[in-house]
């Protein structure tokens, strides 16, 4: 009888491993976007923001991301310039505006913050325009939520020339 009891914790305990490191690869595998709506201009698959009257933006809608109240960690890959075809090794600077979209029958939830993604361009990069970054989303203020809408605007018509693609933001329930 031992033996058996034996074997049973033992098959217990392994698949309570298994459970906990599924968990764990989930958790780092990057929810991509169901929608993308963008109103740049389209140039090699970018789209750029760069309108003088900052009426350009892009925007993504994630869906069936887990309920929950912990933050969630946006990996953000932009490309950025100072002018038209303009010089290499600029940030990307821009407002990201997130949130609950909302529905028929209710408005949406949303908070705002400024960003700075850093010039990622190795030397050997003969365009040099590559901005990355993560940024931690707190989602305490709609733990329930499902779905969440981010955009993205230029905030004034003398920062730096910044382009997104669908790709853009990869969205993670925890840190990679």
């Amino acid at each position: 009888m031992r033996k058996i009891q034996k074997i049973i914790l033992f098959i217990f305990l392994i698949s309570f491993f298994i459970w906990l490191i599924t968990l764990s690869i989930l958790a780092s595998v990057p929810n991509l976007a169901a929608h993308f709506n963008t109103n740049g201009d389209l140039i090699n698959k970018w789209y750029w923001l760069r309108d003088s009257a900052l009426n350009h933006y892009a925007e993504w809608t994630f869906d069936n991301i887990p309920a929950g109240g912990s933050d969630l960690v946006l990996n953000i890959t932009a490309l950025a310039t100072n002018t038209m075809d303009g010089g290499r090794g600029f940030d990307a600077h821009f407002l990201l505006i997130y949130g609950f979209p909302g529905t028929e029958k209710m408005g949406g939830v949303f908070q705002t913050k400024e960003i700075t993604l850093p010039n990622v361009s190795p030397a050997h990069d003969p365009v040099g325009y590559t901005c990355n970054g993560f940024i931690t989303i707190p989602r305490d203020f709609i733990a329930g939520a499902t779905t969440f809408f981010f955009r993205i605007e230029r905030l004034n018509p003398e920062d730096n020339h910044i382009a997104f693609n669908e790709d853009s933001i990869l969205l993670f329930t925890e840190r990679p």
